[in-house]
Protein backbone atom coordinates (compact mmCIF):
# COMPACT_ATOMS: atom_id res chain seq x y z
CA UNK A 1 0.00 0.00 0.00
CA UNK A 2 1.37 3.38 -0.99
CA UNK A 3 1.51 6.16 1.62
CA UNK A 4 2.76 9.71 1.73
CA UNK A 5 4.20 11.05 5.00
CA UNK A 6 4.34 14.81 5.51
CA UNK A 7 4.77 17.54 8.08
CA UNK A 8 5.03 21.32 7.89
CA UNK A 9 7.86 23.10 9.68
CA UNK A 10 7.39 26.08 12.00
CA UNK A 11 9.95 28.93 12.18
CA UNK A 12 11.74 27.60 9.10
CA UNK A 13 11.67 29.59 5.86
CA UNK A 14 13.27 29.31 2.43
CA UNK A 15 13.86 32.65 0.74
CA UNK A 16 12.51 31.56 -2.66
CA UNK A 17 9.97 29.05 -3.91
CA UNK A 18 11.63 25.80 -4.94
CA UNK A 19 11.05 24.74 -8.54
CA UNK A 20 11.76 21.11 -7.64
CA UNK A 21 11.68 19.26 -4.32
CA UNK A 22 15.13 19.00 -2.72
CA UNK A 23 16.16 15.40 -2.02
CA UNK A 24 17.66 14.76 1.40
CA UNK A 25 18.10 10.97 1.62
CA UNK A 26 16.18 7.70 1.42
CA UNK A 27 13.22 9.25 -0.39
CA UNK A 28 12.92 12.18 2.05
CA UNK A 29 12.28 15.55 0.36
CA UNK A 30 11.87 19.18 1.41
CA UNK A 31 9.83 21.78 -0.45
CA UNK A 32 7.91 25.01 0.02
CA UNK A 33 6.00 24.67 -3.24
CA UNK A 34 2.30 23.81 -2.75
CA UNK A 35 2.29 22.21 -6.19
CA UNK A 36 4.64 19.49 -5.00
CA UNK A 37 2.43 18.77 -1.97
CA UNK A 38 -0.66 18.61 -4.17
CA UNK A 39 0.77 15.50 -5.85
CA UNK A 40 -0.02 13.38 -2.80
CA UNK A 41 -2.51 15.44 -0.75
CA UNK A 42 -6.00 14.66 -2.00
CA UNK A 43 -9.26 16.51 -1.36
CA UNK A 44 -10.50 13.65 0.83
CA UNK A 45 -7.37 13.99 2.99
CA UNK A 46 -8.01 17.70 3.51
CA UNK A 47 -11.60 16.98 4.52
CA UNK A 48 -10.40 14.40 7.03
CA UNK A 49 -7.71 16.52 8.72
CA UNK A 50 -9.62 19.80 8.41
CA UNK A 51 -8.64 23.10 6.87
CA UNK A 52 -6.78 24.26 9.99
CA UNK A 53 -4.31 21.36 9.83
CA UNK A 54 -4.18 21.37 6.03
CA UNK A 55 -3.31 25.05 5.67
CA UNK A 56 0.40 24.73 6.61
CA UNK A 57 0.77 21.89 4.09
CA UNK A 58 -1.01 23.69 1.27
CA UNK A 59 -0.14 27.32 2.01
CA UNK A 60 3.55 27.47 1.17
CA UNK A 61 5.14 26.46 4.48
CA UNK A 62 8.31 24.38 4.33
CA UNK A 63 7.20 20.76 4.16
CA UNK A 64 9.19 17.57 4.59
CA UNK A 65 7.67 14.52 2.95
CA UNK A 66 8.32 10.97 1.87
CA UNK A 67 6.27 8.59 -0.30
CA UNK A 68 6.71 4.89 0.40
CA UNK A 69 5.13 1.46 0.00
CA UNK A 70 3.95 -0.30 3.17
CA UNK A 71 3.00 -3.96 3.55
CA UNK A 72 -0.37 -3.10 5.13
CA UNK A 73 -2.40 -0.31 6.70
CA UNK A 74 -1.28 -1.13 10.24
CA UNK A 75 2.28 0.00 9.47
CA UNK A 76 1.16 3.57 8.76
CA UNK A 77 1.08 4.49 12.47
CA UNK A 78 4.59 3.12 13.09
CA UNK A 79 6.04 4.79 10.01
CA UNK A 80 4.68 8.19 11.05
CA UNK A 81 6.87 7.98 14.19
CA UNK A 82 9.87 6.88 12.11
CA UNK A 83 9.24 9.80 9.77
CA UNK A 84 9.01 12.25 12.68
CA UNK A 85 12.33 11.06 14.09
CA UNK A 86 13.93 11.65 10.69
CA UNK A 87 12.45 15.15 10.68
CA UNK A 88 13.93 15.75 14.13
CA UNK A 89 17.33 14.73 12.75
CA UNK A 90 16.87 17.28 9.95
CA UNK A 91 16.03 19.98 12.51
CA UNK A 92 19.20 19.09 14.42
CA UNK A 93 21.22 19.59 11.24
CA UNK A 94 19.55 23.00 10.79
CA UNK A 95 20.42 23.96 14.39
CA UNK A 96 24.05 23.00 13.76
CA UNK A 97 24.16 25.63 11.04
CA UNK A 98 22.40 28.35 13.05
CA UNK A 99 20.65 28.66 16.41
CA UNK A 100 16.89 28.59 15.86
CA UNK A 101 13.58 27.32 17.19
CA UNK A 102 12.36 25.48 14.08
CA UNK A 103 9.87 22.75 14.96
CA UNK A 104 7.22 20.50 13.55
CA UNK A 105 3.95 19.60 15.22
CA UNK A 106 1.70 17.02 13.58
CA UNK A 107 2.91 14.62 10.93
CA UNK A 108 0.50 12.69 8.73
CA UNK A 109 0.38 9.51 6.72
CA UNK A 110 -1.90 9.83 3.70
CA UNK A 111 -3.06 6.71 1.90
CA UNK A 112 -2.58 7.07 -1.84
CA UNK A 113 -4.83 4.15 -2.76
CA UNK A 114 -7.20 4.54 0.18
CA UNK A 115 -8.70 7.52 2.10
CA UNK A 116 -6.93 6.35 5.27
CA UNK A 117 -5.16 9.09 7.25
CA UNK A 118 -3.12 8.77 10.43
CA UNK A 119 -1.41 11.53 12.47
CA UNK A 120 1.00 11.72 15.38
CA UNK A 121 3.54 14.03 17.02
CA UNK A 122 6.65 13.91 19.21
CA UNK A 123 6.76 15.73 22.53
CA UNK A 124 9.56 18.11 21.54
CA UNK A 125 9.30 21.85 21.00
CA UNK A 126 12.68 23.44 20.43
CA UNK A 127 13.53 26.95 21.58
CA UNK A 128 16.55 29.06 20.78
CA UNK A 129 19.36 29.57 23.33
CA UNK A 130 17.33 32.22 25.19
CA UNK A 131 14.31 29.96 25.63
CA UNK A 132 12.34 31.89 23.02
CA UNK A 133 11.52 31.67 19.34
CA UNK A 134 13.91 32.46 16.53
CA UNK A 135 13.02 31.64 12.95
CA UNK A 136 15.67 30.40 10.55
CA UNK A 137 15.59 31.66 6.95
CA UNK A 138 17.79 29.90 4.41
CA UNK A 139 18.65 30.24 0.76
CA UNK A 140 18.97 27.22 -1.49
CA UNK A 141 22.71 27.01 -0.83
CA UNK A 142 22.33 26.79 2.94
CA UNK A 143 19.40 24.42 2.52
CA UNK A 144 21.67 22.13 0.49
CA UNK A 145 24.28 22.25 3.28
CA UNK A 146 21.67 21.33 5.89
CA UNK A 147 20.42 18.45 3.75
CA UNK A 148 23.96 17.17 3.22
CA UNK A 149 24.76 17.38 6.93
CA UNK A 150 21.58 15.50 7.75
CA UNK A 151 22.20 12.86 5.11
CA UNK A 152 25.79 12.16 6.13
CA UNK A 153 25.74 12.61 9.90
CA UNK A 154 22.31 12.10 11.42
CA UNK A 155 19.65 9.44 11.30
CA UNK A 156 16.38 9.11 13.12
CA UNK A 157 16.12 5.89 15.12
CA UNK A 158 13.26 3.78 13.82
CA UNK A 159 10.56 2.63 16.20
CA UNK A 160 11.48 -0.98 15.42
CA UNK A 161 15.10 -0.40 16.53
CA UNK A 162 14.42 1.93 19.46
CA UNK A 163 16.02 0.44 22.62
CA UNK A 164 13.60 -0.84 25.26
CA UNK A 165 13.47 1.15 28.51
CA UNK A 166 16.52 3.39 27.92
CA UNK A 167 19.23 4.40 25.44
CA UNK A 168 21.80 4.69 28.22
CA UNK A 169 23.51 1.38 27.58
CA UNK A 170 26.86 0.21 26.25
CA UNK A 171 25.55 -0.64 22.79
CA UNK A 172 24.50 2.98 22.16
CA UNK A 173 27.26 5.34 21.02
CA UNK A 174 28.46 8.09 23.36
CA UNK A 175 27.33 10.84 20.97
CA UNK A 176 23.86 9.32 20.62
CA UNK A 177 23.47 9.11 24.40
CA UNK A 178 24.52 12.72 24.73
CA UNK A 179 22.04 13.85 22.09
CA UNK A 180 19.18 12.88 24.41
CA UNK A 181 20.30 15.58 26.86
CA UNK A 182 20.93 18.01 24.02
CA UNK A 183 17.32 17.57 22.84
CA UNK A 184 16.10 18.32 26.35
CA UNK A 185 18.30 21.40 26.55
CA UNK A 186 17.08 22.74 23.23
CA UNK A 187 13.43 22.11 24.06
CA UNK A 188 13.49 23.80 27.48
CA UNK A 189 12.26 27.38 27.88
CA UNK A 190 13.51 27.50 31.50
CA UNK A 191 17.09 28.75 31.23
CA UNK A 192 18.26 27.15 34.46
CA UNK A 193 17.01 23.77 33.28
CA UNK A 194 18.39 24.46 29.82
CA UNK A 195 21.90 25.09 31.16
CA UNK A 196 21.69 22.02 33.42
CA UNK A 197 20.80 19.84 30.42
CA UNK A 198 23.61 21.31 28.32
CA UNK A 199 25.99 20.35 31.12
CA UNK A 200 24.51 16.84 31.18
CA UNK A 201 25.18 16.69 27.44
CA UNK A 202 28.82 17.65 28.05
CA UNK A 203 29.05 14.94 30.72
CA UNK A 204 27.52 12.22 28.55
CA UNK A 205 29.83 13.19 25.70
CA UNK A 206 33.14 13.78 27.45
CA UNK A 207 33.27 12.41 30.99
CA UNK A 208 35.13 9.20 31.78
CA UNK A 209 35.07 9.44 35.59
CA UNK A 210 33.18 11.30 38.31
CA UNK A 211 36.39 12.65 39.83
CA UNK A 212 36.80 16.45 39.52
CA UNK A 213 34.08 16.38 36.89
CA UNK A 214 33.67 20.13 36.42
CA UNK A 215 37.42 20.61 35.92
CA UNK A 216 37.68 17.59 33.62
CA UNK A 217 34.91 18.74 31.30
CA UNK A 218 35.92 22.42 31.28
CA UNK A 219 39.46 21.42 30.31
CA UNK A 220 38.38 18.94 27.64
CA UNK A 221 35.94 21.33 25.99
CA UNK A 222 38.54 24.10 25.96
CA UNK A 223 41.20 21.92 24.31
CA UNK A 224 38.81 20.35 21.80
CA UNK A 225 37.45 23.68 20.61
CA UNK A 226 40.53 25.88 20.35
CA UNK A 227 44.28 25.86 19.77
CA UNK A 228 44.65 29.37 21.18
CA UNK A 229 45.72 29.45 24.88
CA UNK A 230 43.77 32.63 25.64
CA UNK A 231 40.59 31.25 24.10
CA UNK A 232 41.09 27.97 25.91
CA UNK A 233 41.29 29.79 29.23
CA UNK A 234 38.14 31.72 28.41
CA UNK A 235 36.28 28.56 27.39
CA UNK A 236 37.47 26.82 30.57
CA UNK A 237 36.05 29.62 32.72
CA UNK A 238 32.79 29.69 30.72
CA UNK A 239 32.14 25.98 31.26
CA UNK A 240 33.01 26.33 34.95
CA UNK A 241 30.44 29.11 35.21
CA UNK A 242 27.80 26.95 33.52
CA UNK A 243 28.60 24.13 35.93
CA UNK A 244 28.07 26.50 38.83
CA UNK A 245 24.52 27.04 37.57
CA UNK A 246 24.02 23.34 36.97
CA UNK A 247 25.20 22.42 40.47
CA UNK A 248 22.67 24.73 42.11
CA UNK A 249 19.82 23.54 39.85
CA UNK A 250 20.28 19.80 40.32
CA UNK A 251 21.04 20.02 44.04
CA UNK A 252 17.92 21.98 44.91
CA UNK A 253 19.57 25.33 45.56
CA UNK A 254 18.26 28.70 44.35
CA UNK A 255 19.91 31.11 41.92
CA UNK A 256 20.84 34.61 43.05
CA UNK A 257 19.61 37.65 41.15
CA UNK A 258 23.06 38.11 39.66
CA UNK A 259 23.22 34.57 38.33
CA UNK A 260 19.69 34.85 36.93
CA UNK A 261 20.69 38.03 35.09
CA UNK A 262 23.57 36.15 33.46
CA UNK A 263 21.54 33.10 32.35
CA UNK A 264 20.94 34.23 28.76
CA UNK A 265 24.68 34.66 28.20
CA UNK A 266 25.50 31.37 29.93
CA UNK A 267 22.88 29.52 27.87
CA UNK A 268 24.18 31.12 24.66
CA UNK A 269 27.72 29.99 25.48
CA UNK A 270 26.55 26.43 26.22
CA UNK A 271 24.56 26.35 23.00
CA UNK A 272 27.58 27.49 20.99
CA UNK A 273 29.89 24.97 22.69
CA UNK A 274 27.41 22.14 22.10
CA UNK A 275 27.04 23.05 18.44
CA UNK A 276 30.79 23.32 17.93
CA UNK A 277 31.45 19.98 19.66
CA UNK A 278 28.88 18.07 17.59
CA UNK A 279 30.10 19.62 14.34
CA UNK A 280 33.73 18.86 15.17
CA UNK A 281 32.95 15.25 16.00
CA UNK A 282 30.82 14.48 12.94
CA UNK A 283 33.16 16.28 10.53
CA UNK A 284 36.48 14.79 11.72
CA UNK A 285 36.62 11.03 11.03
CA UNK A 286 39.00 10.16 13.89
CA UNK A 287 36.73 11.92 16.39
CA UNK A 288 33.62 10.39 14.86
CA UNK A 289 35.15 6.94 15.38
CA UNK A 290 36.33 7.80 18.90
CA UNK A 291 32.94 9.05 20.10
CA UNK A 292 30.94 6.33 18.37
CA UNK A 293 33.03 3.19 18.95
CA UNK A 294 35.86 4.18 21.31
CA UNK A 295 36.20 3.14 24.95
CA UNK A 296 36.65 5.37 28.01
CA UNK A 297 40.33 4.38 28.02
CA UNK A 298 40.80 5.56 24.45
CA UNK A 299 39.03 8.85 25.16
CA UNK A 300 41.19 9.39 28.27
CA UNK A 301 44.35 8.71 26.27
CA UNK A 302 43.23 10.97 23.41
CA UNK A 303 42.50 13.89 25.74
CA UNK A 304 45.79 13.45 27.63
CA UNK A 305 47.73 13.55 24.37
CA UNK A 306 45.77 16.60 23.21
CA UNK A 307 46.30 18.49 26.46
CA UNK A 308 50.02 17.69 26.67
CA UNK A 309 50.68 18.26 22.98
CA UNK A 310 51.49 14.65 22.04
CA UNK A 311 51.04 14.35 18.27
CA UNK A 312 50.10 10.69 17.87
CA UNK A 313 46.44 10.11 18.67
CA UNK A 314 45.32 6.94 20.50
CA UNK A 315 42.14 7.03 18.41
CA UNK A 316 44.23 5.83 15.46
CA UNK A 317 43.88 2.40 17.04
CA UNK A 318 40.23 2.44 15.99
CA UNK A 319 41.12 2.31 12.32
CA UNK A 320 44.00 -0.15 12.61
Amino acid sequence: MRYAFATALIDFQIDSMLKSPVAIKNGLFVTNNPGHVARFLQTSHIVTIGSLEAKPLTGGSVVLYRVDDLPDISQASVEVINFLREVQAFLTAAWLKKDNSANCELAFSFGQETPHVHSNSLALQYTDHSGGRKSIKVDEGLLAEICKLHATSFQGVTQQNFPAHTVFRKSIARLDRGMKFLQQARSSDDLGQKVANYCSFFEALLSTSASELSHQLSERIAFLLSDDPNKRLGFFKDVKKAYGVRSKIVHGDILTAGVIASLVDVARTCDEFARSLVLKIVQEPHLDALFNTGSNELLDAYMLNLIFGVKESPSSQLSS
